[in-house]
């Protein structure tokens, strides 16, 4: 069965600020800047097998409204690489590593909010 997502965007009110949370965390993953638009930068994996993108969305008015990203890793050790990295990168705390017993048996994840307030989760199932 294909990917169901092709792509997905976060806003943020300033790319170049942002690129410095999102490079490292992303480059974890494999993904690294694939082509910059006026406002807009795209990151792309070239080793995972994955067609999805990342679209960074300038928007310098207040946001009223964040998002949710998880990426799914596929081990604990992978979950607590990105949370380290993430919060070495300016992201803040939202969650540590740990079982989220509320959500199933077997997740396990951990949230950082972005340089934006974006809550970006990493996540396995054990």
């Amino acid at each position: 069965m294909p990917d169901l997502l092709d792509h997905i965007s976060i806003n943020v009110t300033n790319i170049a600020k942002a690129q410095t949370f999102y490079d490292p965390v992303l480059a974890l993953l494999g993904y690294k800047v694939a082509f910059e638009f006026e406002g807009m930068l795209a990151y792309k994996s070239p080793i995972r097998d994955t067609t999805i993108l990342l679209y960074l969305v300038n928007s310098p008015s207040p946001l009223a409204l964040t998002q949710h990203v998880a990426f799914k890793v596929p081990s604990e050790a992978e979950v607590k690489e990105f949370y380290t990295v993430a919060l070495a990168s300016g992201g803040k705390d939202y969650g540590p590593p740990g079982l989220r017993l509320e959500y199933a048996d077997n997740y396990y994840g951990a949230f950082i909010l972005d340089l934006d307030g974006n809550n970006i989760e990493f996540v396995t199932r054990l």
